[in-house]
């Protein structure tokens, strides 16, 4: 189960993408790698492309609609 500062991180992800470099994604860390880890989290754009921002992915939003 996800603590409750990573689903915060993953509502912030969802609501107001932040970017790699991003100071909130350096306090974060720990979140944000796990949620990466988890596969919730991703950059990827298209097949072969990837961004700089964090975004979250079909995982990561079926996740959010089953913890409100």
């Amino acid at each position: 189960m996800l603590s409750k500062q990573t689903v915060i991180v993953l509502q912030r992800c969802y609501l107001k993408p932040f970017t790699l470099q991003s100071q909130y994604a350096r306090d974060n860390s720990r979140e944000v790698a796990e949620l990466s880890s988890r596969g919730l989290i991703t950059t990827q754009v298209s097949t072969e492309e990837y961004g700089k921002v964090w975004r979250v992915n079909a995982a990561g939003k079926a996740l959010l609609e089953l913890s409100v």
